[in-house]
C-alpha cells in the first residue's frame, strides 16, 4: 500500500511541476495564495484582485488542477517561483559585489557569492572540552611531526627529505 501511495505522490508531483511550468508568475502568485486560502474569492481579495480576475486567466483550468494537486505537495509551488527568480537574485548579490558602498556588504556578497558556487573559505571551529584517547594521540602525533619539521626549518635542512 505505502509503495502504491509513495508513487501516486511522485506522479502528482511530476503533473504539478508540469502544470507550474505552464503558469505564467502572476498565476503563481495567485496559485500561492489560493493555497493559504479557502476559495477563489478570498484569494483575489488577499490579492487585492476584483473577484472575476481569476475566471479570466488564461491556465484558469490547470490552476484549478493545481490546487488540487498542491493539497498533496504545497512545496512544489514555491520552488518553481524560487526558480524563476534566482537569475534576478544572483544579479542582485553580484550587483552587491560590485556597486555597494559599504566594504562590509561587498565581503559578506562576495562571501555568499563564493559559498552558493562551492568556493567557501575556511570555516573556523572553536573546540572544547576533553580530547579523547584516539583524538589525544592524533594531536600528540601531530606536535611530534611539527617539532620536528620546526627543527629541521631552523637547521635548514629539506624536511621531506
Amino acid at each position: 500500500m505505502f509503495r502504491e501511495e509513495n508513487s501516486d505522490l511522485q506522479s502528482n508531483l511530476n503533473e504539478l511541476q508540469q502544470i507550474c511550468k505552464q503558469l505564467t508568475e502572476t498565476e503563481l502568485r495567485w496559485l500561492s495564495m489560493r493555497t493559504r486560502c479557502d476559495s477563489n474569492a478570498e484569494a483575489s481579495r488577499r490579492l487585492g484582485l476584483d473577484n472575476s480576475t481569476f475566471y479570466r486567466y488564461p491556465h484558469k483550468d490547470l490552476i484549478d488542477e493545481a490546487v488540487r494537486l498542491i493539497k498533496l505537495d504545497g512545496v512544489t509551488v514555491a520552488r518553481e517561483m524560487l526558480l524563476r527568480n534566482s537569475g534576478k537574485a544572483a544579479e542582485v548579490m553580484v550587483g552587491l559585489v560590485d556597486g555597494a558602498e559599504s566594504e562590509s556588504v561587498k565581503l559578506k556578497a562576495a562571501t555568499e557569492v563564493l559559498d552558493r558556487v562551492g568556493l567557501a573559505g575556511s570555516t573556523k571551529h572553536e573546540i572544547s572540552g576533553e580530547l579523547d584517547t584516539g583524538m589525544e594521540h592524533a594531536a600528540n602525533r601531530f606536535d611530534e611531526l611539527l617539532a620536528g619539521l620546526i627543527a629541521a626549518r631552523r637547521a635548514g635542512e629539506d624536511p621531506e627529505g
